[in-house]
């Protein structure tokens, strides 16, 4: 269980999934356990039950919706937390994104006069780190079965397609108060990954690829420079990096 618990993304992981299964084996003996958990759209539930804003998004009741959210959490949360080196932000970006989400829920469903209505599920928080990952990473290729290699940014756009052709509102031509949830947990994750690309979060955001190298075997620093052009194309390196690059390969044989 603890190494379970030993990451960020596999951490949010394990809460969904013993969320749901615990749901389950309740609702087998008749305790239902999912008004204490589920986002109601009435504000004034909000004041009895205030931890609802953050229950609702790692609570959900059907397995396949559940089974695709927690591999697309686990595929783009991985990626966030091996891209930085010294602070793992998905837990950050998933509450963010899913409280965000929430509120959007909640005030939609009061501009519409929508009565009694509920909200559950991570998909406004998965949404939001997957958004996040794409906007730091678009060109990181992923190794996928029989497909090969594939950027993470079209990986990330078919995902956005399942997710909202697959909604019977949107095929509808009709875009439900779950949707809007969906559509700001994407743009906090947005919002979230430009801030850190930008240096305006309060966070160290030293990069595991710009870490000064203090190494003095040459194919090591090779071999970080090429992994810098894998992960961000040749145009991330400054001159002075080329120019090693360059100097190095004439020299390793």
């Amino acid at each position: 269980m603890k190494s379970i618990f030993k990451t960020s993304y596999t951490a949010l992981i394990a809460i969904n999934i013993i969320v749901l299964v615990i749901a389950t084996l309740l609702n087998i003996f008749g305790i239902r356990i999912a008004d204490s958990l589920m986002l109601s759209s009435d504000a004034s539930d909000l004041i009895f039950k205030p931890w609802t804003i953050l229950t609702y998004m790692f609570t959900q009741f059907n397995f396949i919706h559940a089974l695709c959210n927690m591999m697309w959490l686990y595929l783009f949360g991985k990626i966030l937390s091996e891209y930085f080196e010294f602070k793992d932000h998905t837990v950050a970006i998933y509450i963010i994104s899913g409280i965000t989400g929430g509120i959007a829920f909640m005030l939609t469903c009061e501009i519409q006069s929508v009565s009694y209505n509920y909200l559950v599920g991570s998909s406004a928080s998965v949404l939001g780190v997957m958004t996040a990952a794409t906007v730091l990473l678009p060109n990181l290729t992923i190794n996928i079965f029989i497909l090969g290699e594939v950027k993470l940014k079209w990986i990330y756009l078919i995902a956005l397609l399942l997710v909202f052709i697959g909604s019977q509102q949107v095929s509808s031509g009709i875009i439900s108060t779950e949707d809007i949830s969906h559509l700001f947990g994407i743009f906090s994750g947005a919002i979230y990954a430009i801030l850190l690309k930008k240096g305006l979060l309060n966070f160290k955001k030293n990069f595991v690829l710009q870490k000064k190298d203090t190494s003095n075997n040459p194919k090591d620093e090779l071999n970080k420079l090429l992994d810098k052009v894998r992960i961000s194309g040749y145009a991330s390196l400054s001159d002075k990096e080329k120019a090693k690059m360059v100097e190095l390969s004439k020299n390793i044989h």
